[in-house]
C-alpha cells in the first residue's frame, strides 16, 4: 500500500510515467524521501512489517524529525512496533509532534506500550489542525490505555473521526471504552465507528448516553458485526428521539436483534424527531414480519435518503411489495436505495418498476447479485421508469442478467432511453454476458443514431456505462462522459457523417445561405479537436459542393459595377 500511495501521489503531480518513480529497495531510499521532503511520500508505515519502515541504523530520533518537517505526508501507521524501546518511541513520536500535514493516524495491532504511545502523541494531537481521523484495529483496550487515548483526542482543536474495530474484552470492555472517550461533555467526534467489537447491550447503554447528551456533534455512529441485543436497540432508539445530530446510523449483520427491538427503531423513524438521512440494514436477517413493520414507519419517515438493505434473503415477495409501495409516496425522499444479494421474483421486481415509475426522488436504485435471476419480463418492467418525465434515476444495476433476458429486453429498454436525460449507468451487462447483434444494434441506435445528422443529434448523450465496453458501443458511451452535451453530439455527428473521406451528402440538400453555417460549425469542432486531417476535410467539403463554388463566384462577379442577379 505505501509504493501504491507513492505511485498515486507521482501520477497527481502530472509525472508522464508512474515508472519513474524510484522503487522502494531499502530503508535508505525512504530516509532520503523523509530527509528531502519528496512530495511524492504520502503515506507512512513504521514497524516490522512488508510495508512497514524501520530507520536506517534504528535511529529513531532522526526519523521523528524527518516526519515532523515533512509537509506532504498526510497518513501515518504504526504495525507491529514490538522491537522498539520505550526510549526509541519517546524520541520517535517527539519529532512526530511537529508535524502539521498529517490527516489520518492509523494503528494497527501495533504495541502501545501501556497507552504511553498515546502519551507521547498528546502535543500532535493538540498541535496538527489537519488531523481529522483515528484507527485502531485489534486491541484489548485497558482502562489506562483508553484515559490516554481519550486524553490525547480532547486535545484535538478539531472533530475527529474515531474507528474502533475488532476491538476485544467483549460488551464490558466496549462499554468501558465508550464512557472514557466520552467522559469530557466537550468532547466532540463527528464519526465513531465500533465494528465487530462483540457491543451487546452494556456498550449500546453507554452510546445511548452518548446520544443523550448535549452538545455533542457526533453524526454518524457505525455499529456494524456486532451482537446487539434487544434492550441495547430499544437505549439506543429512545435516545436517538432526544439527538439533533445523528445523521448516518450502520448497524449491518447484526443479526441478534428481534422483532421486538426492531419495533423500537421503527418506532423513531416515524416520529418527527427522526433526523437520520442514512441507515444499513444490511445483513441484518429481515423476514417478512419486519420489512411490514419496517414498511409503515418508512411511509411516514421524511428524512432518511439513503438506506441499504442488502443480503436480506429471506424476505420474499410480500415482504418487498411493501416496501416497494413507499416509494409512490410523494413525501418519500429515499434517493438510494440498496436490495443487492437478496432474493426478489420477478413480481417483487416488477412492483419497484412500478413505484419507481412514479417517484421522483429516487437517484440510485441497486439490485445486482440478486439470487433469483432477472427475467426479461423483469427488465420491460422499467421500461416507464427510464421513460417517465419525472423520473431522477441516474444509476441502476441490474447484473448479472442472462443473455436470453438482455437480448429479449434490449429493444424495450433502448426505444425508452431516447428522451432520457438522466440515467448515465445502466448496469445490464458483466464480461461474461455478450448481447445478440439485435441488442447491441439497439443499443447502438439509441446512442448514436445514423439515420441523419438530426436524428445524430437528437441520440442519448447521457448514459455513460452498460456494465462493459462493447465494441463500437464503447467509443459512444466514453463520449457520453463529457457534462457539455452540445459539444458531445458535435463529435458525434462529426464521427459519423464527417469523418474519413469526406461526405458530403448529409449537407447536398440544404440551403445555400446554410453553407457558411456549417463550415463554421465544423471549424469549430476542429479547432477543439485538431488533427492532421482536419483542414483538409473542411477543403474536401468546400470543393465538393459545386453548386456552393459556382455561388460564390457568381457573388463574387461584377457586371458595370454590380453583381449579377441569381
Amino acid at each position: 500500500m505505501f509504493l501504491y500511495l507513492i505511485k498515486m501521489a507521482a501520477a497527481e503531480t502530472n509525472l508522464r510515467n508512474v515508472n519513474e518513480v524510484p522503487h522502494v529497495e531499502s530503508e535508505l531510499d525512504t530516509t532520503k524521501w523523509l530527509q528531502n521532503n519528496d512530495p511524492c511520500l504520502m503515506a507512512l508505515t513504521f514497524g516490522w512489517d512488508t510495508d512497514g519502515f524501520v530507520p536506517h541504523d534504528d535511529d529513531w530520533e532522526l526519523a521523528g524529525a524527518y516526519v515532523g518537517k515533512h509537509t506532504a505526508l498526510e497518513e501515518l501507521c504504526f504495525m507491529n512496533m514490538e522491537n522498539v524501546t520505550t526510549e526509541n518511541l519517546r524520541l520517535l513520536c517527539k519529532g512526530i509532534c511537529r508535524n502539521k500535514s498529517i490527516q489520518h493516524v492509523s494503528f494497527l495491532g501495533c504495541n502501545l506500550f501501556g497507552g504511553k504511545l498515546f502519551e507521547y502523541l498528546i502535543p500532535f494531537f493538540m498541535n496538527n489542525p489537519k488531523l481529522d481521523s483515528v484507527t485502531l484495529k485489534g486491541y484489548n483496550l485497558e482502562p489506562k490505555a483508553t484515559h490516554l487515548l481519550s486524553t490525547a483526542l480532547q486535545t484535538s482543536p478539531s472533530d475527529i473521526t474515531i474507528e474502533l474495530d475488532t476491538l476485544e474484552g467483549g460488551d464490558v470492555r466496549a462499554g468501558e471504552t465508550i464512557a472514557s472517550l466520552f467522559r469530557d461533555a466537550s468532547t466532540s467526534y463527528h464519526f465513531l465507528g465500533f465494528r465487530r467489537s462483540n457491543i451487546q447491550s452494556i456498550g449500546c447503554i453507554e452510546l445511548a448516553n452518548v446520544l443523550q447528551r448535549s452538545p455533542s456533534c457526533l453524526t454518524q455512529l457505525d455499529l456494524s458485526n456486532n451482537i446487539i441485543s434487544d434492550e441495547g436497540i430499544v437505549a439506543l432508539s429512545v435516545a436517538l428521539a432526544e439527538n439533533d445530530w445523528l445523521k448516518e446510523l450502520h448497524l449491518s449483520a447484526n443479526t441478534a436483534i428481534t422483532i421486538i427491538g426492531w419495533r423500537a427503531l421503527f418506532t423513531y423513524l416515524q416520529s418527527r424527531y427522526c433526523l437520520l438521512q442514512a441507515l444499513s440494514l444490511d445483513q441484518v436477517a429481515l423476514d417478512d414480519t419486519m420489512a411490514i413493520s419496517f414498511a409503515k414507519s418508512l411511509s411516514r419517515n421524511h428524512s432518511l435518503k439513503r438506506l441499504d438493505l442488502s443480503e436480506n434473503p429471506k424476505v420474499s415477495s410480500v415482504g418487498w411489495r411493501a416496501i416497494s409501495a413507499v416509494l409512490q409516496n410523494q413525501q418519500c425522499m429515499l434517493e438510494v436505495l440498496d436490495l443487492k444479494g437478496n432474493s426478489l421474483d420477478e413480481t417483487a421486481v416488477m412492483d419497484f418498476a412500478t413505484s419507481l415509475a412514479n417517484n421522483s426522488s429516487m437517484k440510485e436504485f441497486l439490485i445486482n447479485g440478486n439470487r433469483k435471476r432477472i427475467t426479461s419480463k423483469g427488465l420491460k418492467a422499467f421500461s416507464p421508469v427510464f421513460d417517465s418525465p419525472t423520473s431522477n434515476l441516474e444509476r441502476i444495476r441490474f447484473d448479472p442478467v442472462p443473455r436470453e433476458a438482455i437480448n429479449d429486453a434490449a429493444t424495450d429498454l433502448s426505444d425508452s432511453l431516447v428522451n432520457n436525460k438522466k440515467l448515465k449507468y445502466l448496469i445490464v451487462l458483466d464480461k461474461s454476458t455478450s448481447p445478440s447483434d439485435a441488442a447491441y444494434i439497439a443499443f447502438d441506435q439509441v446512442l448514436c443514431d445514423k439515420s441523419s445528422i438530426s436524428s445524430t443529434h437528437l441520440s442519448n448523450h447521457t448514459l455513460r456505462y452498460l456494465g462493459c465496453r462493447v465494441g463500437n458501443l464503447g467509443s459512444c458511451l466514453g463520449l457520453n462522459y463529457n457534462n457539455h452535451k452540445e459539444l458531445v453530439a458535435r463529435k458525434k455527428i462529426m464521427m459519423v457523417h464527417f469523418s474519413g473521406d469526406c461526405n458530403i451528402q448529409p449537407s447536398s440538400d440544404m440551403r445555400y445561405e446554410l453553407y457558411p453555417h456549417v463550415l463554421a460549425w465544423m471549424a469549430k469542432y476542429y479547432s477543439v479537436n485538431e488533427t492532421n486531417d482536419s483542414f483538409s476535410l473542411l477543403y474536401q467539403f468546400m470543393t465538393r459542393m459545386p453548386s456552393f463554388m459556382d455561388l460564390n463566384r457568381a457573388r463574387n462577379s461584377l457586371v458595370g459595377g454590380k453583381r449579377k442577379r441569381l
